[in-house]
């Protein structure tokens, strides 16, 4: 840890009894940290403790301090979501970077926060809801921004930990491996969100395991894992460790990218110009229609930067074409249509799928996602559900399937018969 610019800790808490084992604990841990405690009922700082990093324990004592009052807070404090143990303050001096305003370790969202209309999107919502009241360990897959971030906050909220720290863990980050030190001494309860998991290094996902199997487990800690990446596939091309694997997925959420959930643009744009960019202004129905039919390869992220955009440079009373970056969304449309209107990959993965669906519809069973996973597993395929998520989309552009409604689900097009055909006579 860099002491140089974190010299001082002052620890606010209205509950005198915790402060002589804090107090004892911190200054072996840190000894080149001077702490200080102050009861919030005094409403001031002591001014041997000037410039430290101010913690309040909880709300309730920085509420305490407040109405006491007699000077502002400093620009460097923190503020718990119930009583820190020492292994929460441990987490605060080796993660906090110097000169952060306001801070708070808990998670900023909730399912209110995720918007939509689409059937997957509510699906998705519903188990994540069911999976929260568990304590199972979660693995979110899909894209970059899908809303990884998003569901983990709002699976904590809804949790029975709601109360208790939640804490990211960004395995992609330069200092990844300092994280997992203060993640080995515990964090007391609360949960732990490994975000990146896909990136963790060989090393580093032995040294994960072990934690998880060891300190995190005593310390009944729950765990949330995102990943851009196919893990069973990892798995498989012995990139990531399977032992890894499945004790993270105990529980697990697929998000879709954006285009498979395209009756959620319009609810999303109006959401984030009028509750978080505080734009009054409606879309008109053109700039509707054209986000609705445009690419998204950054998904809810690109969506939601380029709503901010429109909002940043509108003039007029409503969003009009010419307050987007209209060329970028139509040579990202033209690109869409040049993929649809190309010859499709006839590679394994999207020929086995392509059969798979065939066979169910011949049986008159619904060919959704998962059926086409465990048809293919059953007849000794190892395809992932992940990658057939993923494969799905894309054949769709090409025009090899189609979605039908009802009780039908996905059947095969005209070319995806013909290049079935194709196939099979040639094998």
């Amino acid at each position: 840890m860099n002491t140089d610019r974190t010299k001082k800790l002052l620890l606010i808490t209205s509950s005198a009894s915790a402060e002589a084992p804090l107090l004892k604990q911190l200054q072996q841990a840190f000894p080149d940290i001077r702490i200080y405690f102050c009861p919030a009922a005094e409403g001031r700082i002591p001014p041997e403790a000037a410039e430290s990093l101010v913690v309040f324990s909880d709300p309730e004592s920085r509420t305490l301090f407040m109405a006491n009052a007699q000077e502002q807070l400093p620009p460097r404090c923190v503020t718990g979501i119930s009583l820190f143990t020492p292994d929460t303050l441990f987490h605060i001096l080796e993660k906090l970077q110097p000169g952060a305003e306001n801070s708070h370790f808990c998670a900023r969202y909730t399912f209110a926060d995720i918007i939509g209309k689409s059937a997957e999107l509510l699906r998705l919502k519903a188990a994540a809801e069911k999976m929260a009241d568990t304590e199972l360990s979660i693995l979110i897959e899909g894209a970059t921004g899908t809303g990884k971030t998003l569901f983990a906050h709002a699976i904590h909220n809804a949790s029975s930990r709601a109360d208790l720290p939640f804490v990211t863990v960004n395995l992609a980050a330069a200092d990844a491996q300092q994280q997992l030190c203060w993640l080995r001494r515990g964090i007391g309860g609360g949960t732990v969100f490994l975000d990146h998991v896909d990136d963790a290094s060989a090393e580093m996902q032995t040294e994960l395991l072990s934690i998880l199997e060891t300190r995190c487990r005593s310390a009944r800690v729950r765990l949330l894992a995102a990943s851009s990446s196919d893990l069973a596939q990892r798995c498989q091309e012995n990139t990531f460790r399977s032992d890894l694997y499945f004790r993270l997925r105990e529980g697990y959420l697929y998000l879709p990218p954006l285009s498979e959930r395209r009756e959620d643009i319009p609810l999303l744009a109006d959401y984030w110009a009028k509750t978080i960019f505080h734009c009054d202004k409606p879309f008109s129905p053109d700039v509707l229609e054209l986000l609705t039919a445009a690419y998204w390869p950054g998904n809810v992220r690109e969506l939601r930067s380029l709503v901010k955009f429109a909002v940043a440079v509108s003039e007029r009373e409503m969003i009009i074409k010419a307050d987007l970056p209209y060329e970028d969304l139509q040579q990202a449309i033209s690109r869409k249509k040049a993929e649809k209107e190309a010859a499709p990959e006839t590679d394994e993965v999207t020929l086995s799928i392509l059969s798979a669906i065939h066979q169910l519809n011949e049986r008159g069973e619904i060919a959704g996602r998962s059926r086409i996973y465990w048809y293919l597993k059953d007849h000794g395929s190892s395809i992932s559900e992940y990658r057939i998520r993923k494969m799905i989309p894309q054949m769709a552009i090409q025009g090899l399937l189609s979605s039908g409604h009802g009780k039908y689900g996905l059947s095969l097009t005209d070319k995806g018969v013909m290049i079935l055909e194709m196939y099979r006579q040639e094998g």
